[in-house]
């Protein structure tokens, strides 16, 4: 009972250190003129996109074995619409801007398809479907990060075949502010993360056979490849800030 209680507040106060470290880097950067603004109009079509992905959210979700399971799934959800929203109005990394533009400015084409052009098919779909509107990627980026926790509850049990581990998992992945901060971007980082927890949710499943293992991963390994989303081969485009809080959420994940 007193080695739960002493992890407990532990993670606490290391979740509310990085939080504020977090905080106080952000509003060092905050500069207005360099913000891509919002109307009303797109919050509305973004709340349209967000009643869309709850729905296909919640029949998701319902089929992990977690107890309220649509109701943790709707929290982080709300979560991390609510950072997004503040984020849109405060900061913006530069790569955000530049996604924006692309999909405003450029049409991938079926012809572009090719390594690193991934997200940029997202965002420029999007605009087409809505129109421009920064929150539309955000939104969507919101919703693959509120799926990860239950991707991680699976493989943190299967690996660990330990119920804490699986808990820890679940809730470092769905309130880590790492997470929930990049999950409220429109950068690429959270749709990698999950295509990686993806891919080792289905190797990790002791039930699945190897020939179905290596169908089903293959699925999130193409996309992976199609996006460049590597380490290796972008981390020298990978702000040296993002990547250190983004490495110490994984590595206080992994070490859980």
């Amino acid at each position: 009972m007193i080695k739960g209680k002493v992890v407990a507040i532990f993670i606490s106060l290391l979740t509310g250190y990085v939080a504020a470290q977090y905080a106080l880097r952000i509003i060092s950067l905050i500069n207005p003129d360099r913000l891509v603004s919002f109307t009303i109009q797109d919050a509305i079509y973004a709340t349209l996109l967000v009643i869309i992905l709850s729905f296909f959210g919640i029949i998701l979700v319902s089929r992990f074995r977690i107890r309220q399971a649509i109701g943790w799934f709707l929290a982080f959800f709300t979560l991390r619409i609510f950072a997004s929203l503040v984020l849109t109005m405060v900061f913006q990394y530069d790569d955000e801007r530049g996604f924006h533009y692309a999909g405003i400015e450029q049409f991938y084409g079926i012809a572009s398809l090719g390594g690193g052009k991934a997200y940029y098919h997202l965002v420029n779909i999007l605009y087409i479907i809505f129109g421009p509107n920064i929150l539309l990627p955000k939104m969507v980026n919101a919703f693959l990060g509120s799926l990860l926790p239950f991707f991680a509850f699976d493989v943190a049990y299967w690996l660990f075949n330990d119920s804490k581990a699986r808990r820890r998992a679940f809730l470092l992945t769905g309130l880590l502010p790492p997470f929930v901060i990049f999950s409220a971007v429109n950068l690429k980082e959270m749709a990698a993360c999950l295509l990686f927890v993806w891919i080792g949710w289905i190797l990790a499943n002791q039930k699945t056979a190897d020939l179905q293992k290596l169908m089903g991963s293959a699925v999130p390994i193409f996309f992976t490849i199609f996006a460049s989303w590597s380490y290796l081969d972008n981390n020298r485009n990978f702000g040296s800030d993002r990547l250190f809080y983004f490495k110490s959420a994984m590595a206080i994940l992994f070490a859980g």
